[in-house]
């Protein structure tokens, strides 16, 4: 037991997990559990404290209570929602009573905890959670570079988070590229005569990392 505990805490912190409840003794409980999985837990007690603390961190996930002080779970739910700076960010909804779960799917909420539960039952969901949304990270090289900065924020998927490095550098695309390791390359043809496109793709195969990336023309 204590073998695994330890190999549990020397795994390295990945994860923000923003984790929600106004039992204090359940939430702490919460954070120490998440922490010796490897994720870097933060704690509120109400759903106006997890805003501030929400807007402050950014966190991957939060898991959140209903039944709270304040400002309950509903609320803070269509509040996180209805924020530019916030809505992409997913919940997991943690509750006991049958009506709160069908409210919150009329809300859109898509994940939940039926309370009480376990730590393998909530480390089983975390951990389901970020193996099916794996962020993905795209590296752009094209003229049309405030563009595509718009075209990617309006049609940024919320569920799949995204990263994006944009550049119009020509000179740099490869050292960039490499320094960045994205799943997904996407070059402007456009902006090649010397090199060409096909140099630069096959510089960038050269590079360590790089290899097996998708490379995509347009």
């Amino acid at each position: 037991m204590e073998g695994s505990l330890a190999a549990e805490r020397t795994r390295p912190v990945s994860k923000k997990i923003l984790l929600i409840d106004d039992e204090t003794d359940v939430v702490n409980i919460l954070q120490r559990q998440v922490q010796r999985a490897g994720y870097e837990a933060h704690v509120a007690y109400n759903g106006q404290e997890a805003l501030a603390i929400a807007q402050q961190i950014h966190p991957h996930l939060i898991l959140t209570d209903i039944a709270m002080p304040v400002m309950d779970g509903f609320a803070f739910y269509k509040e996180v929602k209805s924020r530019r700076d916030l809505h992409h960010i997913p919940i997991i909804v943690a509750s006991a009573y049958g009506a709160s779960e069908e409210k919150m799917r009329l809300l859109g909420a898509k994940d939940f905890l039926v309370k009480p539960f376990d730590k393998n039952t909530l480390l089983t969901k975390v951990g389901a959670f970020f193996d099916t949304h794996k962020s993905k990270k795209m590296f752009i090289a094209t003229k049309m570079h405030r563009l595509m900065q718009t075209i990617l924020d309006e049609n940024k998927e919320p569920m799949t988070p995204l990263s994006w490095q944009l550049t119009n550098e020509v000179e740099s695309i490869v050292t960039k590229a490499a320094a960045y390791k994205p799943d997904v390359i996407l070059l402007d043809i456009d902006m090649f005569m010397t090199p060409s496109a096909a140099e630069v793709v096959r510089m960038l195969r050269e590079q360590e990392g790089l290899d097996e990336c998708h490379i995509l023309l347009m």
